[in-house]
């Protein structure tokens, strides 16, 4: 018999017994003590960085001396890496706070908007694939389907099969 998938928030995961009792209670205060699951990566769950009060608290109850690193990182149920990394921050800049998130890679399409536009406007029953293509022989830049799927959808021209051209018999 499948196992019945446990809810919790937003998330959801399979568990038994002692197991299942056991994730429920660190979802239901994970929030409160970490931050919020906001999306998913490759490898799993991508989490919110901590927030600037743990990581105020960790760093003070060390330099008052109130345990070591490993016994901090124990007590806060982090990772000794991470009150690591927040000592050093405090040590190189002065505060934990954390750094602001990085931009991602910037589209080869930037730029070529107007070109894009009127490539659509022309071709407008082309497929991704054939938008791609076309794309390479016009500017000479090849471009994978999903960056220019990402760019249409930007833009909110969606692709739409144009029934009127088909070629199979009517019904």
């Amino acid at each position: 018999m499948p196992k019945k998938p446990v809810v919790v928030g937003e998330i959801v995961f399979s568990a038994k017994g002692k197991a299942k009792e056991y994730f429920s209670d660190i979802l239901q205060h994970f929030p409160q003590r970490y931050g919020t699951i906001h999306a998913q990566s490759k490898s799993g769950c991508a989490m919110t960085t901590y927030s600037t009060d743990l990581r105020e608290r960790v760093v003070r109850a060390y330099e008052k001396g109130d345990g070591s690193i490993r016994q901090l990182a124990r007590r806060s149920e982090v990772s000794k890496n991470t009150v690591q990394a927040w000592l050093e921050r405090k040590r190189s800049t002065g505060v934990v706070t954390p750094l602001p998130a990085k931009g991602g890679k910037v589209s080869q399409l930037v730029g070529f908007e107007d070109q894009l536009e009127a490539m659509v406007q022309d071709y407008a029953d082309y497929t991704l694939a054939q938008y791609c293509e076309t794309w390479l022989e016009r500017q000479g830049v090849a471009v994978a389907e999903s960056t220019m799927c990402r760019w249409l959808q930007q833009r909110e021209l969606t692709l739409k099969k144009n029934t009127s051209h088909s070629t199979s018999p009517a019904r």
